[in-house]
């Protein structure tokens, strides 16, 4: 724990001389809380900046970071495209940087793992560079996180992956998550985000949400290092998959931080609620808006976003990799009473597949050829973080600002050096509640969050948060020019001391003015796109990306060739695809399998199998 006063003076002085407010900067289980007017101690002296100080730059820098950013297709209009993804981009099932998430329409660009933000930054802009062009005449991305004006819930195309198995299952899947299924959260540190629901051969309103995904991992020495930090000898992926885990937690509990600074979502079109009657924090504008005065994230928002709204069966804590391994599988295995016996086109589970956990960060291992991600974890451990309560930039042609990357690793790498203790029920409440808070109403001034049955101010808090991570910055800066980090942090710093500054009060601000959500986003994603038009990409990556249009539509058709070749029916291979964590299928798929096939399913389990034992 750290203790900070923050003083109207600038300086702490005796309790009855100076008026000071204590802040609470908690990120371990306990320590002394300072005595009411004690003065600041330097940050060099505590005990999280002598952790900092036992790393070796090339410890903790050069770690693994990419991105995935989502973003839905609008006509010049402004209105949600209803064409199928552009042929001109490749195939969405294999194509490395470009593909769908839910919708059709929502287009999703992947970056390659890389070891500096400044290539990351260079490769979204070079794959931004080739979809701009490539999109139909009079499309374009749409600026915002939140989606576009909507015609109904039945109205948004779900994504379409061709005829392979894996292809149509994920279609299906998508199908669920539109016609009843759900995500869940809640306890322990598993929510952050919401779940499914929907109907019909049309997305759940929720899934036309776009954000941005940062996926981290420190370098290889930075375990060692830590495991001496915390007198650990055996350095094995179990301790490091630990690890990871303290991380996350950590994130959980100070994650609202970046949704204060980056959230870029304060306003929705009235068409999203679906004829639902608005929260108490959003008042009408103009036209068919509906804006948060003090809003930051509503996607994020525990109301009309990734809502914390787990169900009991769908409680999957971060307290460890045994138990979240143990919930995961209990949620994708159990049924939910709440469902019928055949509910959702995959499975009558709490949850259908593991991509329905919804969080604000999660853990990951790259899964093989047909392997289910909570076996990749369970066989080989965490591979990464993936950092996902990151709204799109609206601002910037590429959705993310740069400072955004810089500020991310250096929390990530905090929490990683910081002691986790586990998040007891209690204080998943009040994670719960900083989150939903931040994201609803996080520009109200005076704002409290809550730390330990206490009421914290947010922007005292906030301001000792970043005093902390200025060590880590330091260390991240050793030997850069221009030191991206420091001055990703400075900027942090004039947000807070100048909350006109936060994106969300920029987009909020013309909107209490008069300017409507639609009229305002639609004139953003024109600047974007002529931005992106105008700029000039590296021809040999534009050539790369070429090239890897015509080898995934090479590699579709050679999953179908595999798919005829294997003997199974899709039904079995469904079937067997679940029944790797003993998912209950649905009974149309198992009736399905069982009629008239030549190979019963339990024979397509051991057929899918090996192929997923593949790392």
């Amino acid at each position: 724990m750290v203790g900070a006063a923050r003083c109207s003076s600038g300086r702490a002085g005796r309790v009855g001389r100076r008026r000071c407010a204590l802040v609470l900067v908690v990120w371990a289980a306990a320590a002394a809380v300072p005595a009411r007017g004690e003065r600041r101690g330097s940050l060099a002296s505590n005990p999280f900046s002598r952790r900092v100080a036992a790393f070796r730059p090339e410890q903790v820098q050069q770690g693994k970071r990419g991105l995935e950013v989502e973003g839905q297709r609008v006509d010049s209009a402004g209105r949600l495209s209803t064409l199928s993804h552009p042929r001109a981009l490749g195939h969405p099932l294999t194509h490395p940087r470009v593909t769908t998430d839910f919708a059709e329409p929502q287009t999703e660009l992947i970056t390659a793992p890389s070891r500096g933000n400044d290539e990351v930054q260079a490769e979204l802009a070079g794959v931004h560079g080739f979809v701009a062009p490539r999109l139909r005449a009079g499309e374009l991305l749409w600026a915002g996180s939140m989606p576009p004006p909507l015609q109904g819930r039945g109205n948004v195309p779900i994504a379409q992956y061709g005829a392979s198995y894996l292809g149509r299952l994920k279609t299906l899947y998508r199908e669920g998550r539109g016609g009843g299924g759900g995500g869940g959260g809640g306890g322990g540190g598993g929510g952050g985000g919401g779940g499914g629901g929907g109907g019909g051969g049309g997305g759940d309103l929720m899934q036309a949400i776009s954000g941005v995904h940062f996926n981290f991992s420190p370098p290889e020495a930075f375990w060692p290092a830590l495991a001496r930090v915390r007198g650990v000898r055996a350095v094995d992926q179990r301790f490091i998959s630990e690890q990871y885990f303290g991380l996350l937690r950590n994130y959980r509990r100070v994650g609202w931080l970046t949704t204060l600074l980056f959230g870029a979502s304060p306003a929705v079109d009235r068409s999203f609620l679906d004829g639902a009657p608005p929260p108490s924090y959003l008042q009408y504008g103009s036209g068919d808006t509906l804006v948060g005065p003090f809003a930051t994230s509503l996607r994020q928002s525990g109301d009309l976003g990734y809502a914390i709204k787990g169900r009991r069966g769908a409680v999957v804590s971060l307290n460890g990799v045994r138990r979240y391994l143990k919930n995961l599988a209990h949620a994708l295995s159990t049924p939910n009473p709440d469902f019928g016996s055949n509910a959702g086109p995959l499975t009558p589970a709490f949850l259908q597949l593991e991509a329905e956990l919804y969080g604000v960060a999660r853990p990951k291992r790259t899964p093989g050829p047909n392997e289910r991600v909570l076996e990749a974890l369970r066989r080989r451990g965490v591979e990464y973080v993936e950092l996902r309560n990151l709204d799109r930039d609206p601002f910037v042609p590429t959705a993310v600002d740069p400072h955004a990357l810089y500020f991310l690793e250096a929390l990530a790498v905090a929490s990683a050096l910081h002691d986790s203790p586990p998040i007891t029920p209690r204080e998943e409440q009040e994670i719960a509640f900083n989150h939903a808070t931040v994201a609803s109403v996080g520009r109200r001034p005076g704002l409290k969050l809550q730390r330990h049955g206490r009421e914290v101010e947010l922007r005292g808090w906030a301001h000792a948060l970043l005093d902390e991570l200025g060590s880590v910055c330091g260390l991240l800066d050793e030997g850069l020019v221009g030191r991206p980090y420091a001055a990703a942090l400075a900027a942090q710093r004039a947000k807070l001391e100048d909350p006109a500054r936060l994106p969300s009060a920029r987009l909020a601000r013309p909107l209490l003015d008069g300017q409507s959500f639609r009229d305002q986003t639609l004139a953003l994603s024109h600047a974007n796109h002529a931005a992106l038009l105008a700029a000039a990409p590296d021809p040999a990556f534009q050539r790369a990306l070429e090239a890897q249009v015509a080898r995934s539509f090479a590699a579709e058709a050679a999953l179908r060739e595999q798919d005829a070749a294997s003997g199974l029916s899709f039904a079995q291979f469904v079937v067997a695809f679940l029944e790797q964590t003993d998912t209950p299928p649905a009974r149309s798929l198992l009736e399905a399998a069982a009629a008239g096939e030549r190979r019963g399913h339990r024979s397509a389990v051991k057929t899918l199998r090996p192929a997923a034992a593949r790392p």
